[in-house]
């Protein structure tokens, strides 16, 4: 089934957009899940709407991939060639045997070709993985059996080869948030060829079997908790053990799940875990990140006292100051894609579709914006001269590119004056009706209790390290500080 300009554009598009929008994208294992030559089922996860597509499709970088699409929405001429182009398979879901239902699925995979699947169903902000569904199973033994009974050869001419399902964990380390970081990790390929001979007998059990084989690669991918709370309280010790990395670190899976599994097992830990969930609350009331305070821990010889904290602000407020003849321009021309960002972190109330309405709408605007900025240069600095068009062009191009580039270091810089202006606010200005000085004081005593215990629980020599968990942080934090 060959692919058209509409999935060269989407292919293209999600590349520019990931991009632009997240800091990172971290790709692991697929080359070396893909070694084999024959179809394959992208399985994944599913928390981010649209964006999961996306993902998954700049991911898999050596092809594009076919989606499963319902059969009804074919019916329309233009849209059957946009869905045709873009690779869609249509799925008959009022056919009542397997065969009939992925017949189109059967069809493209004899021409060797992929195709990505969400056994989740529908998108979700859970702490976990949600239910599988057995559709990708089902997919996969079916096709296996059929060639298996009936081997054949594709219109090109070449034997059609079994498929494997191929698990991938998309996991998000703030899936909604500008500048975050994507980690899409591909686990190793699930062949059917060792469960053929239970399938004839036993087509259901077998194909849940599948399924829990798929289950198991996928929770060993992505960090899972039981619940949101045990997982915050993890994050939260991650942020203050690898201070700032914000989840931009190549262990984030694996650190990430061995802080869960720590938390939720070991009952010893749970004053600790009591006082991280408190000390997070405190700091999202205040607005404050644990860096803001981490230049005053006890340890340190600045102490949380106004003289301290002036001269912090003075700096960071000189830092960004210097900067302003260059981010200033940038900033005011990207002003309303961060408007847009902003309206839809406050008011949708869906996790999930926050990042794709981010996306989807600064993609109708950021044109606008460009053509706009271009014209501008082009009249006022170029007078709309010949030469001047080019040059015009090459100047916003520049300005997009400076703008993706610089924008982590200018965020970060912009955030660490936020939270000087928090404490200068706090303990000089003495605003509002609480009495924030004092209870920084009591945070700033509660982060010290923190510190202290993660001091004896990650980094003392007599503390039990027999578990793989414990382990897998230690080496984490010993890396760091090679």
């Amino acid at each position: 089934m060959p692919f058209g300009f509409a999935a060269k554009f989407c292919k293209e598009w999600a590349r520019i957009s990931l991009w632009s929008f997240f800091s990172d994208v971290r790709i692991e294992g697929y080359e070396e899940a893909t070694t084999e030559d024959q179809p394959y089922i992208f399985a994944a996860t599913h928390h981010n709407m649209l964006l999961d597509p996306a993902v998954l499709c700049n991911a898999c970088s050596k092809e594009y991939l076919h989606y499963w699409a319902k059969s009804s929405i074919f019916v329309n001429e233009y849209a059957t060639r946009f869905l045709n182009s873009v690779g869609c398979v249509p799925v008959d879901r009022e056919s009542k045997d397997h065969l009939g239902l992925y017949q189109s699925t059967f069809d493209v995979m004899e021409l060797n070709e992929s195709i990505a699947v969400f056994p989740e169903g529908t998108s979700h902000t859970l702490s976990r993985i949600s239910k599988l569904k057995d559709g990708a199973s089902f997919v996969a033994l079916e096709y296996t059996k059929s060639l298996k009974d009936k081997p054949r050869y594709n219109r090109h001419g070449q034997l059609a080869k079994p498929a494997a399902i191929v698990p991938v964990g998309i996991v998000y380390t703030e899936k909604s948030r500008y500048r975050s970081v994507i980690n899409v990790r591909f686990g190793k390929p699930i062949q059917m060829k060792g469960y053929l001979d239970n399938f004839a007998e036993a087509p259901k059990t077998t194909a849940k079997l599948v399924t829990k084989a798929l289950e198991d690669a996928l929770l060993s991918l992505t960090v899972n908790s039981p619940d949101w709370p045990n997982r915050k309280i993890a994050a939260m010790a991650r942020e203050m053990l690898f201070p700032g990395e914000y989840g931009n670190m190549p262990d984030f899976v694996q650190v990430s799940q061995s802080l869960i599994n720590l938390f939720v097992q070991q009952d010893d830990l749970r004053p600790l875990a009591d006082n991280l969930h408190a000390y997070r609350c405190e700091l999202k009331d205040l607005k404050l990140r644990d860096t803001d305070l981490a230049c005053y821990d006890e340890n340190k010889k600045q102490k949380l006292i106004p003289t301290t904290i002036i001269n912090n602000f003075i700096k960071k407020s000189f830092a960004l100051f210097m900067d302003l003849p260059v981010s200033l321009p940038i900033v005011l021309a990207h002003l309303p894609l961060y408007l847009i960002s902003r309206h839809y972190s406050k008011h949708e109330v869906y996790e999930e579709v926050k990042a794709q309405d981010k996306i989807l709408h600064a993609t109708l605007v950021v044109p606008i914006v460009y053509l706009s900025l271009f014209i501008w240069l082009w009249y006022y600095l170029y007078r709309f001269t010949f030469y001047g068009f080019f040059f015009a062009v090459f100047t916003t191009v520049i300005f997009f590119w400076l703008h993706v580039v610089s924008i982590d270091r200018k965020y970060e810089q912009f955030k660490q004056w936020r939270g000087s202006f928090q404490l200068f606010d706090a303990f000089v200005l003495k605003r509002g009706l609480g009495n924030r000085e004092q209870r920084l004081v009591e945070i700033m005593k509660l982060r010290d209790a923190i510190h202290n215990d993660l001091q004896r629980v990650f980094f003392r020599s007599n503390v039990d390290d027999t578990s793989l968990d414990m382990r897998i942080v230690k080496r984490a934090i010993q890396s760091r500080a090679k």
